[in-house]
């Protein structure tokens, strides 16, 4: 699947308090526990959409407890929710119309370069348990 960073105008960034909301967050559903948030300008944006097209495919996903979390938005006004589980080596992508998934290997640079970019704009210390 995809991400387009054309037309991309801003990311928030989220990082989750639990494992559970994951889930919750590509349902939609306001009111989501979050631990930390930030806010993404366009080149930002298109930098996050980047280093997430340069993963290398891996292992199918076998679960999904992401702690973090982006939605993206566009001038046209829709949006793409992204949550990333680097313990289960997965990326889900959402819009209101479809949902897809991304397994990647977290351990090489690529996997290495996106959970810094993500930790360093939430400003968080690298984590690697907890991602």
């Amino acid at each position: 699947m995809e991400i387009s960073s054309q037309r991309l105008v801003r990311t928030d960034l989220h990082l989750f308090e639990g494992t559970d909301e994951g889930f919750i967050f590509h349902d939609r559903k306001p009111g989501l526990p979050m631990a930390k948030t930030a806010s993404l300008g366009a080149a930002e944006s298109q930098k996050l959409i980047k280093l997430i097209s340069l993963l290398r495919l891996a292992e199918q996903a076998r679960c999904h407890m992401p702690r973090y979390a982006a939605e993206c938005h566009y001038e046209s006004g829709s949006s793409v929710r992204i949550t990333f589980c680097f313990l289960c080596k997965n990326i889900i992508v959402s819009t209101p119309e479809i949902r897809g998934t991304i397994e990647f290997d977290p351990s090489d640079a690529p996997g290495n370069n996106l959970l810094t970019f993500l930790n360093s704009a939430l400003g968080q210390t690298l984590n690697t348990k907890n991602a």
